[in-house]
This record gives structure tokens, sequence and C-alpha cells, in this order.
């Protein structure tokens, strides 16, 4: 069987509670909204990055959470409904430092694009879709380091090699469940996409050139 990320494959076609979630989110997320949440990672290249994906309808709204809340509604997130414009949220302030804010906000970034290139009208629930959901964050672990170049944020050794980890943590999971070499090396593409749809039109040309070599990943 083919293996893409599409989330027909299994499960339901949309989580039961997806919508109400939403709501719930969009609430929190006006109420904690504070335009200066990112300033620490507030470098040129992430400001092209922030154009980009206001040009493309991806609304990117910084908070400073509810420390309290953070346990059960998260530090970020990338929200992709049905019918409403996709949506990344960060909380600034819940972050140790500028490296791991840039993290978060580049895989989201990555999460943003599943709408126009990994045809999701919802991101992959982890109960319901588990092989679509590790294979996603496969595509957002990868991709955000391409986007950490082009944007020429430094995130750090730390964070490269936790990505590493994660990308095999969860390969090994997606090989248990029948994902073939051919299948896994698909997802590095599809992250290689993801990070030039987000790379500025004046800049493509040597982003592509950046990312075109073996190993670029």
């Amino acid at each position: 069987m083919d293996k893409t990320i599409n989330i027909e494959l299994h499960g339901p076609a949309e989580p039961p509670n997806l919508r109400t979630h939403y709501r719930m989110m969009r609430g929190y997320i006006e109420d904690c909204r504070d335009d200066q949440a990112l300033d620490a990672v507030d470098t040129a290249g992430i400001r092209r990055l922030c154009d980009q994906l206001a040009r493309f309808k991806v609304e990117l709204v910084p908070i400073h959470g509810d420390e309290a809340l953070r346990p059960s509604h998260g530090l970020s997130g990338t929200l992709i409904v049905p019918g409403q414009k996709v949506l990344i949220w960060i909380d600034g302030a819940a972050y140790a430092s500028p490296a791991l804010l840039a993290d978060a906000l580049f895989q989201g970034a990555i999460h943003a694009t599943g709408r126009a290139f990994r045809s999701h009208e919802f991101l992959p629930d982890d109960w319901l879709h588990p092989q679509e959901y590790y294979a996603e964050k496969i595509v957002a672990l990868l991709g955000a380091n391409l986007v950490a170049r082009f944007v020429e944020f430094d995130v750090g050794p730390l964070a490269r090699c936790n990505r590493r980890d994660a990308v095999r943590i969860h390969a090994k999971y997606l090989i248990g469940q029948d994902w073939k070499c051919e299948h896994l090396y698909a997802l590095k593409w599809q992250a290689r996409y993801a990070a030039m749809f987000l790379a500025a039109q004046d800049y493509n040309d040597a982003f592509r050139a950046s990312i075109s070599g073996r190993g670029a990943l």
C-alpha cells in the first residue's frame, strides 16, 4: 500500500472534538495575545518568514499564556480546521531561550503548509491517525532545519540533536508499521518542498541552491 501523509488512510475523516477545540483555543489565544511575545527572535530573517506566512494567509499570533494553563493548553500549536484560516500560536514567555522559541516557530510554520502541500484539512490526530501524525512530525522536524537555514537563525546543537533523535524515533515507529525506506524518503522531500514554499520570493534561488546538495536535511 502506498504510504503518504493522507489522513483518509486510517480513522475517521475528522476528529470529533476538532471544532470545539478550535473555538476553545481561539478564545484562549485572543485573551492572551501579546504582540511583543516574539521580540526575542525579532531578526530580519524571521520577519521575512512571518511576512511569507501572512502572504499565504497563515495567521501567526504571539501570546503570553496563562502559566497555570500551559500543561493543558500547550506552549504553541498550529490549528488547521476546515473553513478557517490556518493559525499558528506561540507562547513566547514559555520558552527558556530564543533558540527554543525560534525552533517552535519553524516547526509551526512547516505544519502550516499542510493544507497547501499535504492536503490536510486538519492536522493528523495522534490517537486517531498515529501513522500520519508521526509522518507529519517528521516533515516538520526536517523542514524546520531548512527554515532555520533560510532565516539564518542558529537554534544551536542541542535543538539539532533533539530533532535528529526525534526523527529516528518516529521513523522507527513507521518502519514498524510497514513503511518502507522510500516512503520515509518521500517525507524528506515533502519537508524540502514545504521549506521552499516558505522561502520569500527574493531569496528562492539562493535558498534552492543551499539545499540542493545531498545531505541538506
